[in-house]
């Protein structure tokens, strides 16, 4: 286990340091949004090392799973940057993100001997996705604006298609953290900040993060 955490945080510092520098330069933000001050990212690399091995060190049973995971967890917590910084999860991400997670597992799958697995996962992210856009739309109607954007149903494909390949009740459990810890935030922002209703929050971070603590459940079960 120590090799694959290692190899996998290793991976992480590296895409967390790449992704810091795209962070810094802002290169991802519209024309009517450069004018806005750069946030502090120092983070971004120590969370995407510790996600990379916790991720590596949860699944060291299939080593092609433990990589595609770690690698996931590290560019989850830039992209988790990117929402934080501008309300937004880019298309340039989310759509060659949900074709890249459909490949790796199915590798994943094709190594393990169990195709069922990967149309299982793809099944789960096309499930999810349209659970996030049914969401969206009835937001958009109750409220005038929805609480959830189009970047998120995206981004639920490919952590649907993780997580549904280690089984769809750990979509369930991804998908159930990430409102719980967005309901937590807001509850926390209108009592400590004193934040109204018309306050808000990217929900792409809660989504990243609910997702690889479910799938490093194995690892912190452990601690």
């Amino acid at each position: 286990m120590i090799v694959e955490t290692t190899t996998g945080a290793a991976a992480g510092l590296a895409l967390g340091y790449a992704g810091l520098t795209r962070l810094r330069t802002g290169v991802y933000r519209y024309d009517d949004e450069r004018d806005q001050p750069l946030r502090r990212f120092s983070w971004v690399p120590v969370a995407a090392t510790v996600g990379a091995g916790l991720s590596a060190a949860a699944h060291t049973d299939e080593p092609l799973l433990a990589a595609v995971l770690a690698i996931s967890a590290a560019l989850l917590v830039v992209l988790s940057g990117i929402d934080i910084d501008v309300r937004r999860l880019p298309d340039r991400w989310t759509w060659p993100g949900a074709g890249a997670a459909a490949v790796a597992t199915l590798g994943c799958a094709l190594v393990a001997g169990d195709l069922g697995r990967w149309w299982g996962a793809l099944a789960c992210g096309t499930v999810l996705s349209l659970t996030y856009l049914t969401l969206a739309v009835v937001g958009d109607i109750a409220l005038g604006e929805g609480s959830l954007g189009l970047g998120d149903v995206k981004l639920a494909m490919s952590l649907g298609v993780l997580l549904g390949y280690l089984g769809w009740e750990l979509v369930l459990v991804g998908t159930f953290a990430a409102f719980l810890l967005a309901s937590c935030y807001g509850v926390w922002l209108m009592v400590v900040h004193r934040k109204g209703r018309e306050a808000t929050m990217p929900f792409g971070p809660f989504m990243a993060l609910g997702a690889v603590a479910t799938w490093c459940l194995p690892v912190l079960g452990t601690f």
